[in-house]
């Protein structure tokens, strides 16, 4: 790479955009004229990809107990890094990123691309509520800010084509954590409160609820990204198993302390 930028693609899985408003700040901070969205969170990828077309890639996706969702892994297959220079993020609930960073280094250096940086920056959880907030808000103005910072730091050094000549080194184990069984979760709709916008089916990354019933939700295929109670108008959609709240229970008392994001560059 000569340094210049001039294009830039962003691949993404953000079912309540908070992975994308980080990106989205990222790609202001290194502030290219050509900026491309592959964004995976209803579809995999296409499969249709022009050789060479960006400059430099930034790739996010959430943390999910501590691993990327799998189903973003399976999303982004097929996608070629052709030695681009990438930036990857992860985005957790204000606990802990685990492995997910190492996890998604991995699996961008195995597609082909050239990580040259890494961060995790924190987003409201999914489990969050008015009556338990857990990093409410977030990514609020200070990360927004904090994120264009990082991407005028990366393109600083991109353009004077200043990298470590060392690989980058990312928080994580490996073996990654063990992923567990997949909780079916119980999320109800009220149905005196709800008004069949249907908003809540346009915004599921998986067709849990069905597409002629916002008052079903299929608990099995349900990732718990709550994008559909984030986007009801009537608060009508809850989340209401047991396990579900005991976790919501338990972090809104441990995860109190506010987080800040991490680089590694």
């Amino acid at each position: 790479m000569n340094g210049k930028i001039e294009s830039l693609r962003m691949i993404y899985f953000s079912p309540t955009q908070s992975t994308k408003k980080i990106l989205n700040a990222i790609a202001d901070g290194i502030n290219i004229s050509f900026r491309e969205e592959v964004d995976l969170t209803f579809a995999a990828f296409n499969g249709e990809q022009q050789e060479n077309i960006e400059d430099v890639a930034i790739i996010g996706v959430p943390v999910y107990s501590g691993r990327i969702p799998e189903i973003a892994i399976s999303r982004m297959n097929g996608i070629k890094g052709n030695g681009i220079p990438a930036i990857i993020i992860v985005l957790y609930g204000n606990r802990e990123f685990e492995d997910a960073l190492m996890e998604l280094k991995d699996f961008a250096e195995n597609m082909g691309f050239n990580v040259i940086a890494a961060a995790s920056f924190i987003g409201e959880h999914s489990l969050s509520s008015k009556e338990q907030p857990i990093a409410y808000g977030r990514p609020d103005i200070l990360d927004i800010e904090k994120a264009v910072k990082l991407g005028r730091r990366i393109k600083e050094k991109i353009t004077a084509q200043i990298f470590n000549k060392t690989e980058i080194v990312v928080a994580g184990h490996y073996p990654y954590k063990e992923r567990k069984p997949k909780p079916i979760i119980t999320l109800v709709t009220i149905e005196k409160r709800c008004i069949a916008c249907n908003k809540c089916i346009h915004v599921c990354p998986v067709a849990a609820i069905p597409s002629d019933n916002p008052l079903i939700t299929d608990g099995a295929k349900c990732l718990r990204c709550s994008a559909c109670i984030r986007v009801c108008p009537q608060s009508a959609r809850l989340i209401t198993d047991s396990l579900s709240k005991e976790i919501a229970k338990r972090l809104f008392d441990t995860c109190k302390i506010r987080k800040e994001p991490e680089y590694f560059i």
